[in-house]
């Protein structure tokens, strides 16, 4: 099949214009990227396969080809089948294009393997490359990656890109909300909905902002709308949490919370959150089994290890609480919920401010703003014990 059996109500008239004149001179190598570029533009990513692959197939040295064939298969998520395209257009001791590094960084992220993505973006920034396309996929590498002084350093110095490309603006939003900088983070989710009102991180910076100063319908319909784009938006679903804890409904923060991980497993404040749901609801195995959990990601995060002192804590078993909390203050004298814990040994109840202060700390990093909504919310739910 040929690019021109698409159907034409598939096709812009533009593109179907050049497909035209394609077929009619099917060697114009400069009308054939034109026909590639408009088709991914479009995101008609089948139409600009074929045109690739029927230039390799009479060539299969020709490498703006090859790398149109590439950016298809990204389009079409066939994300490993893409590497091997961009890797073959890859030749030691010879440089290769800025456009190949980039799109072998984005395959990577794609993937999940944030250090090979950042290998790749970080040498083409160094290099002076300042698209916007680059800035974003950099500065979302380097949050995934939780080097956040990193990330604010390259958002400080590119700031401008932002200003004309709303998905810029919100990964800068997102970025400066969990650098606990919400008057930034607010400016850019802002700038960013203005332009796109549907931007998902844009809706996410908004609806955790609302939320941290207590502005709670407001901040429901943010994450409700999140969802309603993306249903699988972690940070939406832990928003929801949050609002429906300030509501006193801990069944539906529960429930929200474990969207939350089912959709961000590997996020340790998630796991956080949801354990000190159960932790408030009395569900202490459940609590237990969560911090493990969170634990089994990461083992020097003292906070994990500051959760199951918590719980044992509150379990009576003494000698595995202490034992418990000395390894979390020695990853991190700090650590709040190692306090919280250990406030529950010495006087057998627990300390509502170290309760407070252990919970605003298991959520860093998913609920920045002032903390007032999480601080009321547990003070509120320490009176109606």
């Amino acid at each position: 099949m040929s690019a021109m059996d698409f159907m034409e109500s598939e096709i812009d008239s533009k593109l179907h214009n050049r497909l035209v004149m394609l077929s009619k001179d099917p060697g114009n190598k400069v009308l054939r990227t034109d026909c590639v570029e408009l088709a991914l533009a479009q995101r008609n990513y089948g139409v600009a396969l074929e045109i690739s692959d029927e230039a390799l197939h009479h060539d299969a040295s020709d490498t703006q080809a090859k790398f149109g064939r590439a950016s298809a298969l990204i389009g079409l998520k066939r994300i490993e089948d893409a590497l091997l395209d961009l890797d073959s257009l890859s030749h030691p001791g010879q440089p290769t294009h800025p456009a190949v590094l980039q799109n072998v960084g984005l395959c990577h992220y794609l993937l999940g393997d944030y250090l090979a993505a950042r290998t790749q973006l970080e040498k083409l920034y160094n290099d002076g490359a300042r698209s916007s396309d680059l800035v974003r996929l950099l500065i979302s590498t380097l949050h995934h990656l939780g080097d956040i002084s990193t990330a604010i350093e390259i958002a400080d110095a590119t700031g401008e890109y932002a200003r004309s490309d709303e998905a810029l603006a919100a990964v800068m939003g997102l970025l400066y909300l969990d650098a606990n900088q919400p008057i930034k983070a607010a400016q850019w989710s802002v700038r960013a909905l203005a332009r796109n009102p549907n931007s998902l991180d844009g809706l996410v910076v908004q609806g955790t902002l609302k939320a941290g100063t207590f502005d709670l319908s407001p901040a429901r319909q943010q994450f409700e709308r999140a969802l309603s784009i993306a249903p699988t938006a972690g940070r939406a679903w832990i928003g929801l949490a949050l609002v429906s804890m300030a509501e006193h409904d801990l069944d539906d923060a529960r429930g929200q919370a474990e969207h939350a991980v089912k959709y961000m497993p590997s996020h340790i404040g998630s796991w956080h959150v949801l354990g000190w749901i159960q932790l408030i609801q009395g569900d202490l195995d459940g609590a237990l089994a969560t911090f493990e959990r969170a634990l089994s990601l990461n083992r020097n995060f003292a906070e994990s290890h500051g959760g199951i002192a918590a719980v044992a804590a509150l379990q009576g078993k003494r000698d595995q609480s202490q034992k418990l909390i000395e390894i979390a203050e020695r990853l991190d004298p700090n650590c709040l919920s190692a306090k919280f814990a250990r406030s529950t040994l010495q006087k057998g109840t627990g300390d509502n401010n170290a309760a407070r202060e252990t919970l605003l700390t298991a959520l860093s990093g998913i609920s920045r703003g002032d903390g007032s909504m999480v601080t009321r919310i547990v003070d509120e739910l320490a009176q109606r014990k």
